[in-house]
């Protein structure tokens, strides 16, 4: 009798909760609804809030059956994507970050919205702005089949955001022509100390036929770099936060020379605690007529630690 009526009693249970359900869910939806609705207006408001952006991607994350994106958001983002690959200028490129943007804050969950952002603020050297809007992507975009192509960008990205900052410091010191010596003495022990706590550091990257180290010694770079088979040894001194070398026709940087045919090049390295960013500049390639042609290259690349 008492297993019976554990039965009943069973059966009861499951019948009331599966009565239950359906509207449970439908108010448990409708609710989440209200609150995406209060938050996207909020957003028009603010639309420069991060935080609020990262709570409506995380709330439509966990809403099922997804919302959808109103008819207005496909028109700009067609308008924007059109301006950017029209685009020749970065003030050109800054056009269609303003679109972007526009359309971003109709339906501030989309993923693909936060990418092509992304994408137009790097080519308006917006770096700092997009480096948000790639961790926007991945997080309204979790299982990203670019997830680790984007990260990498990321890093890119806060690299040449913060030689920017610092680019923008020096101009701004030589403009005011007002540095007291107490200050950069001040500034100069801190660099110091930051290079010698990196001692022994390495740091390293690798792309097809290359593979560079970089390892950090006393207050200098050691470079090793393998090209094509071949290996190219170069010491580079530090100043400050950077390293920077001459001009190759000066007689440094032989791998530039041997790779491109005298090509008339130089590096720029900022230290970072857990990367290295490399700017590389040419000024055009010596034919044997001492003709100069081509230049104006500009690489970029990133050195992971890995020690």
């Amino acid at each position: 009798m008492k297993r019976k009526l554990c039965a009943v009693f069973l059966a009861f249970l499951a019948a009331t909760m599966f009565a239950a359900s359906p509207s449970a869910f439908a108010q448990s939806s409708a609710d989440a609804a209200a609150t995406l609705q209060q938050y996207v207006a909020e957003l028009q408001n603010s639309p420069d809030n991060q935080d609020l952006r990262r709570q409506i991607i995380q709330l439509v994350n966990s809403m099922e059956p997804k919302p959808s994106a109103p008819d207005q958001f496909y028109k700009l983002m067609g308008e924007a994507s059109s301006d950017f690959h029209a685009a020749q200028s970065q003030s050109d490129y800054a056009a269609a970050v303003s679109e972007f943007g526009k359309a971003s804050l109709l339906a501030p969950w989309v993923a693909g919205a936060y990418f092509d952002l992304g994408e137009a603020q790097e080519n308006a050297g917006q770096h700092a702005d997009a480096v948000q809007s790639f961790q926007l992507y991945l997080l309204a975009a979790p299982n990203a089949k670019d997830h680790a192509e984007v990260e990498q960008r990321i890093l890119e990205d806060q690299g040449a955001a913060e030689a920017d900052s610092v680019r923008a410091a020096r101009a701004s010191t030589g403009a005011s022509g007002q540095s007291s010596s107490q200050n950069q003495e001040t500034q100069q022990q801190s660099d110091a100390d930051f290079i010698a706590s990196l001692n022994g550091a390495r740091y390293r990257s690798e792309t097809s036929g290359t593979h560079v180290e970089l390892t950090i010694q006393g207050n200098q770079i050691l470079s090793d770099e393998y090209f094509n088979g071949d290996n190219f040894h170069h010491i580079y001194q530090i100043e400050g936060k950077t390293a920077e070398e001459p001009w190759a026709s000066q007689g440094a940087q032989q791998l530039c020379i041997d790779s491109f045919g005298n090509t008339d090049c130089k590096s720029i390295y900022y230290i970072h605690q857990d990367y290295i960013e490399m700017d590389t500049y040419d000024r055009g390639t010596k034919v044997p007529d001492n003709t100069v042609i081509g230049g104006g290259f500009h690489c970029y690349a990133v050195y992971k630690r890995v020690q």
